[in-house]
């Protein structure tokens, strides 16, 4: 969307009469520079934060968190969106399940907000609808969703 909105003003400016000035000329690829540079930073951030990911996910699953989707949004800023469920049966020492991941900061994080969000599901209920799954949208303002559904669906 960003890059669609960048590419649009740098048309624009290029089309109109004001684009064959310097200065537009200058500024149309400082916009060009610039995304290009955010996208990189982006995909960087991205790759690096799959490996603590995926180094996590064992010790997440044995914690009774079982991922059942991922979404990978390229965009400024980046942002990974993981779906997680809670085992139903699940017998889960808390304090072995973290001391297992003090070596990854961001699965020992992950798994203490998926362990915050379990007691609020316990917590919150609603006429007619019951827990699904949990959303964790990491960007540089992470985002925690208890999704619920219908129980006649």
């Amino acid at each position: 969307m960003l890059k669609n909105f960048l590419d649009d003003a740098k048309n624009k400016i290029l089309d109109s009469n004001i684009g064959e000035n310097n200065i537009s000329k200058e500024i149309t690829d400082g916009l060009t520079k610039t995304f290009n540079l955010g996208q990189e930073v982006a995909s960087d951030k991205i790759l690096s934060l799959m490996e603590e990911f995926n180094a996590a996910l064992p010790f997440l699953s044995e914690a009774g968190c079982t991922l059942h989707a991922l979404e990978v949004e390229l965009g400024l800023p980046p942002k990974l969106i993981s779906h997680f469920a809670y085992a139903a049966d699940s017998k889960l020492d808390r304090d072995t399940a973290l001391k297992n991941l003090e070596n990854n900061r961001f699965g020992y994080n992950l798994l203490k907000v998926l362990l915050s969000a379990g007691d609020y599901k316990d917590k919150l209920q609603f006429n007619n609808m019951q827990f699904s799954h949990v959303e964790i949208e990491l960007s540089f303002v992470p985002t925690i969703r208890l999704a619920y559904k219908s129980v006649n669906s």
